[in-house]
């Protein structure tokens, strides 16, 4: 079964790469040129949307609130993060360590970036306490300091400072109130 799901991504990649350089000499000589290698350049180089990212990026110490239920008393933790630039500055890798609940340990890893196809930021997370992955889009405000992505749930990021950021989770509960479920305040190491 993995070797054909290989073979299938091997055939993918290729006629992908056959495809776009058929497509991008057609474009070439109907236009005289490389405007078309021009324009997916300058569309696969980083921008200003991605420089708003830049403050997260670092080591950070983390203090960790979960809400199990409105109107609970959190489960209190703390873990580290790393968040480093991949793949030339285009994304943002997460790692988080730490423990959630009772002490038990949990890890995440994400990735964040912004696509400059779509208009939109988006976040990719996996967890120690499940098997699937979130997909979430969205926005960043006018000052570049505040991102709010939505998916299965809400999220925000808040760049505080330099030095300091603040993420927020949040859920609706059956009639449709919405409720923060975590908060993380992370300080650079």
């Amino acid at each position: 079964m993995k070797l054909r799901a290989w073979f299938g991504g091997a055939a993918f990649v290729v006629a992908s790469v056959l495809t776009g350089g058929q497509l991008l000499s057609q474009d070439n000589s109907a236009k005289g040129g490389g405007d078309a290698i021009k324009s997916m350049m300058e569309m696969a180089a980083p921008g200003t949307f991605h420089d708003y990212l830049k403050p997260l990026a670092g080591s950070w110490n983390c203090s960790v609130k979960y809400w199990p239920a409105p109107g609970t008393k959190p489960h209190e933790s703390a873990g580290t993060m790393e968040k480093k630039w991949i793949l030339g500055g285009r994304f943002l890798k997460e790692e988080y360590k730490g423990t959630i609940f009772n002490n038990m340990p949990y890890a995440v890893f994400s990735i964040m970036g912004y696509d400059k196809v779509q208009g939109k930021y988006f976040n990719m997370h996996m967890d120690t306490i499940g098997t699937g992955f979130e997909m979430s889009f969205g926005t960043c405000n006018a000052s570049g300091k505040v991102f709010t992505l939505t998916g299965e749930g809400k999220s925000t990021i808040e760049i505080v400072n330099n030095d300091k950021n603040i993420a927020r989770g949040f859920a609706t509960d059956p009639n449709g109130r919405e409720w923060m479920i975590l908060e993380i305040i992370a300080t650079r190491k």
